[in-house]
């Protein structure tokens, strides 16, 4: 089954980066897409990933010296905003997202911001399923990504979380 075509407003980014645009270059140039008024640039960008993951994981309980040893999934990783603190605090982070170009992306933000040596990425081909084992992740993540996928996809994607989490 072929994908189904991503909201708009990811077409812009998902553009820029297919034209092989830099990670800093994707942020200037479709800043709105990601409600970046501010016109930040990819440090500052990442930056704000750096404040929320660490919010999420004390809201949620997760944070804590046990991070280091754990692996995790992102579910919609884009162009690595979150992926390169996730790759500072764990183990190993899979980046997974359904466009390859943001993957490129990613893996370019977290060699300048993150541990690339624990990132791996995943493309997520089809929209609805991870190329994982299952039971391979200690924490599934996924931040504003369900709400741009088909019903069908996000509702797969879900079941995915369940399925790869321990």
């Amino acid at each position: 089954m072929s994908p189904r075509r991503q909201h708009v407003p990811w077409n812009a980014a998902g553009t820029a980066s297919e034209q092989e645009h830099s990670a800093d270059a994707v942020v200037r140039e479709t800043g709105w897409v990601f409600n970046n008024k501010e016109h930040r640039n990819l440090a500052d960008f990442v930056a704000t990933g750096d404040e929320e993951t660490v919010a999420y994981l004390h809201a949620f309980g997760l944070y804590g010296p046990q991070v280091g040893e754990q692996e995790m999934v992102e579910i919609g990783s884009g162009i690595g905003r979150m992926t390169a603190s996730f790759t500072r605090l764990f183990n190993r982070v899979v980046a997974c997202d359904l466009d390859a170009a943001f993957l490129e992306r990613c893996r370019e933000t977290v060699a300048q911001f993150g541990r690339p040596e624990r990132l791996r990425t995943s493309h997520v081909s089809d929209g609805r399923t991870l190329n994982l084992a299952d039971n391979s992740a200690d924490l599934v993540f996924s931040y504003i990504t369900l709400q741009h996928c088909h019903r069908d996809d996000a509702l797969g994607l879900a079941k995915e979380a369940v399925r790869v989490a321990r």
